[in-house]
C-alpha cells in the first residue's frame, strides 16, 4: 500500500485577479511493505541491530561475539551489556543480548 507523506505546491500561472491557473506538485510517498519483505530488506543478521541468543552447552562469549559481529573484539561490551562477571563461563539457557554497534562518524576530511 502506498500513502502520501507530503506535498509541496508551487503555483506557476495566475489569472489577472490572482486565482491560480497552474500548479506544480512535489509529492513524497511512503510504501508499506509486507512484514516478510521488510525483514528481508533490513538484513536481520546485521551488526547494526540488537541480536538475542539463548546459550547452548559449550558455547563461549568470544565465539558468539565473533559469529554476530564478525570479530571477538566486542566481547567486553557484550559482557557489560548483559551484566556478566566472567567471560568464560556461560550457563546454558541464559539469554544474551548483543547490542547494535555504533557507526563511526566520518570527519569532513574522510578520516574516521
Amino acid at each position: 500500500m502506498t500513502r502520501l507523506k507530503s506535498v509541496e505546491i508551487t503555483y506557476t500561472r495566475f489569472e489577472r485577479d490572482g486565482k491560480p491557473l497552474r500548479a506544480k506538485l512535489d509529492v513524497s510517498l511512503l510504501e508499506d511493505l509486507p512484514r516478510e519483505e521488510q525483514v528481508r530488506q533490513t538484513n536481520p543478521t546485521s551488526p547494526d541491530l540488537t541480536h538475542r541468543h539463548v546459550v547452548r552447552a559449550g558455547e563461549t562469549l568470544s565465539a558468539l561475539t565473533r559469529r554476530i559481529y564478525g570479530s571477538a573484539e566486542h566481547v567486553a561490551m557484550v559482557a557489560r551489556a548483559n551484566g556478566l562477571d566472567g567471560l568464560r563461563i556461560l550457563a546454558p539457557g541464559t539469554e544474551l543480548a548483543f547490542p547494535p554497534l555504533e557507526r563511526r562518524r566520518r570527519t569532513p576530511g574522510g578520516a574516521p
